[in-house]
């Protein structure tokens, strides 16, 4: 097999040559750069496998470079070596496509472990790619070469388990086993129940696929235990259905992460929200005692200037925490049985009077069939609609027209939001719900906002089972059309 290819990027010469004398003790070729120049330079004429990367260098910054290479050489791996080790750098290291992360100083060991476990990987997925071009029919020939598969399954970080068109378990490595608990003397031909007990892990695996729910879905296990699980078909050439492969990724260090994160920003933010309204409150005091004395005209629209930042900051600070208590699920601990129509018209009359600020009219259309129920916590349903409404309010002009519109179709409840504002460009249709992204033209620079509403939205559709969809046309409005999953009673009707 071919070796090894690694590149150290580090402008410490001392660092780059710790580096080369103990990974060639891995039996690999190693390249240094002093640069992110050179570092590029250098894969333009190697294939290069691994790269460990220093985040604070002169010339390109070292998370430009990252950013680069997972651009352009998607295949390659990168492990973030740096002096600035912070939670915030890691997030973004990992976020922007980083193996793994190194802080400095480092020790021998620490290297070799997480290089070795990088070069592991790439030696497996240059066998798997092996064994994908050669083999085709891909559950019959692993059932064939069960044997010649038996090295690289049990390899594997992550669980494999492999069923036939009758959920009985004919594959399955030590990785599924351990995450969970299934005996090492249970034998293989049984149905998938008698390996997984978690009922709702069945369910998922044994239901058909749709555009919903997609392949993959995240499971606690237990409080030290969180699973990706993901579910693929194996069909013929004829298309005929043969089986899944499941697939479990243990994702507990990067919930707890998420959850440091969340708890981090909720801290930060329940103290700076107390100090904000704090000054809000002050600076319209002193506005209203200037309210009637011309000879503070100007320093008036400095309080105003003021006070309509710390709003903007306040409305971020509550969008910071909303989203931290979705993340911790906080906003999901009151589950219950709720009518749409009844609930979104217990709400229409607070959202009518911010539209009459601006003149707006504004409707709520329930579906002519008869109301309809879904299953969700009623305070994070409010946050769902509150932001669609009110970013409708907002982007559309005085004397606009909103509708809040319910209906049903199938086995789906569905409630759209119209306006006739300034609308969406096509190209900017798949970056709305980003965080922190904000549509920037001549239309919107005076509209304050935080780019964080729509990503709220789709993370509680997304954990309602249900999916969002929108449409605009620049200049004539925009349509977000929410479809939420009925509780089964309610299919039948």
């Amino acid at each position: 097999m071919e070796s090894i290819k690694i590149l150290v990027v580090d402008d410490e010469e001392h660092i780059r040559i710790a580096l080369k004398r103990i990974l060639k003790r891995l039996d690999c070729e190693v390249y240094v750069a002093e640069s992110g120049e050179v570092a590029l330079d250098i894969m333009k004429n190697q294939t290069i496998d691994l790269v460990l990367l220093d985040l604070k260098m002169p010339g390109i910054d070292g998370m430009d470079v990252l950013k680069i290479i997972k651009q352009e050489y998607p295949e390659t791996m990168v492990i973030v070596i740096t002096g600035f080790a912070t939670l915030e750098i890691a997030v973004e290291s990992m976020k922007q496509g980083a193996y793994d992360f190194i802080p400095k100083p480092f020790d021998k060991e620490h290297i070799l472990l997480v290089v070795g476990r990088a070069i592991e990987n790439i030696r497996l997925k240059r066998e798997k790619d092996r064994l994908d071009k050669e083999k085709q029919d891909a559950l019959l020939d692993l059932i064939t070469e069960k044997s010649r598969l038996k090295t690289i399954l049990e390899a594997l970080p992550n669980g494999v388990l492999v069923t036939n068109n009758k959920m009985e378990v004919v594959l399955i490595n030590p990785t599924i086993r351990k995450h969970f608990n299934i005996p090492e003397d249970i034998e293989l031909g049984k149905n998938i129940s008698s390996y997984i007990q978690d009922p709702s892990i069945i369910n998922f695996i044994s239901t058909e696929m749709n555009e919903y729910e997609g392949d993959s879905k995240e499971f606690k296990i237990s409080d030290d235990l969180y699973l990706l699980v993901k579910k693929n078909s194996i069909l013929a050439k004829n298309h005929k259905f043969l089986g899944y492969v499941i697939i479990s990724v243990d994702i507990t260090p990067l919930k707890k992460l998420d959850q440091l994160k969340s708890e981090f920003v909720a801290k930060v933010s329940h103290e700076l929200r107390g100090s904000l309204s704090t000054i809000h409150e002050q600076i319209a005091m002193v506005l209203q005692d200037l309210f009637e004395d011309p000879e503070f005209k100007a320093d008036k629209r400095i309080l105003e200037k003021a006070k309509q930042r710390t709003r903007v900051l306040t409305e971020l600070i509550e969008k910071l925490l909303d989203l931290s208590r979705i993340e911790s699920g906080k906003v999901y601990v009151d589950i219950k049985e709720i009518y749409i129509g009844e609930f979104l018209s217990s709400f229409f009359e607070d959202w009518k009077d911010q539209a009459q600020i601006k003149n707006q009219k504004i409707t709520l259309e329930l579906d002519v069939n008869g109301d309809f129920k879904i299953k969700a916590d009623p305070r994070a349903l409010k946050i769902l609609f509150d932001n669609l409404v009110n970013n409708a309010i907002k982007y559309t002009p005085e004397k606009g027209e909103i509708s809040i519109i319910t209906k049903r179709m199938d086995n789906k409840g569905i409630v759209e939001v119209k306006d006739t504002g300034i609308g969406i460009d096509k190209e900017e249709l798949d970056k709305i719900f980003n965080r922190f992204y904000r549509i920037r033209n001549e239309q919107t620079k005076e509209i304050s906002g935080t780019g964080l509403g729509l990503s709220i939205v789709r993370g509680i559709v997304d954990d309602l089972g249900g999916k969002i969809e929108v449409s605009s046309t620049p200049g004539k409005g925009s349509t977000f059309r929410v479809i939420l999953p009925l509780l089964k009673e309610e299919d039948k009707k």
